[in-house]
C-alpha cells in the first residue's frame, strides 16, 4: 500500500469518526424531541390487581428497610411533604398514620389499596426509586435518573474523543511520514 493511500485511509477514518460524532449529536437530540404516542391497550392476561399491589408493596417495603428511617418518620415525611393536616379535599383533611401504612402494606388487608400519592411521598422520603422500577420492570423499563442518563451521554462522548484522538494521531504519524520521505 502506497504512502498516499494509509493517508487517505487515516483520512477517511476521521471523517467518519466526525460524521459519527454528529449523528450521535443529532440522535441524542433528536431523542429530546421526540413524543411518542402511547400503544394501543392490550387485555394480555397479565398478572392480577392483587399481584401488581403486593409486588408494589413488597418494593415499598424493602425501601423503607434500606432507608434506615422509622414508619413512623416516612408518614411524618409524607403528611409534611403533601400537608395532609391542612388539605382542602376530604381525604386531605385527615392524616395518614402508621397504622394506615401497615394496613396499605399488609398482605392480609388486600381491600386497603395505598394511594398513589403516597407512593411518590414514599419515594420522596426513602430516596429510593425501588418501588418505580418494580412498575417499570412490569412493562419492559428501566428508571434512569437524569445523573446516569448525563453519565451516560458524557461516556459516549469520552470514548468518541479517545477515538478522534487516535485518529487524529494517526493522521499526524501519516503526514510526518510523508515529510520525512519513508
Amino acid at each position: 500500500m502506497t504512502k498516499r493511500r494509509r493517508a487517505d485511509d487515516a483520512t477517511l477514518s476521521l471523517l467518519d469518526l466526525m460524521e459519527r460524532v454528529k449523528e450521535t449529536a443529532q440522535e441524542l437530540l433528536e431523542d429530546l424531541k421526540t413524543d411518542p404516542q402511547p400503544p394501543e391497550p392490550e387485555c394480555d392476561g397479565r398478572d392480577s390487581e392483587a399481584e401488581l399491589y403486593g409486588e408494589i408493596n413488597a418494593a415499598v417495603i424493602e425501601a423503607i428497610r434500606e432507608s434506615g428511617l422509622s414508619r413512623e418518620q416516612v408518614v411524618d415525611f409524607v403528611n409534611a411533604q403533601f400537608r395532609r393536616c391542612l388539605g382542602d379535599d376530604i381525604e386531605a383533611k385527615r392524616p395518614t398514620t402508621v397504622n394506615m401504612l401497615n394496613n396499605y402494606l399488609a398482605d392480609s388487608k388486600r381491600e386497603s389499596r395505598m394511594p398513589f400519592w403516597l407512593l411518590d411521598g414514599i419515594c420522596s422520603a426513602t430516596r429510593s426509586l425501588t418501588p418505580l422500577e418494580t412498575l417499570a420492570r412490569r412493562h419492559g423499563a428501566y428508571v434512569v435518573t437524569d445523573r446516569e442518563l448525563m453519565e451516560e451521554r458524557l461516556g459516549k462522548l469520552d470514548q468518541m474523543q479517545r477515538e478522534l484522538a487516535a485518529s487524529k494521531a494517526e493522521v499526524r504519524r501519516m503526514l510526518t511520514k510523508m515529510r520525512t520521505g519513508e
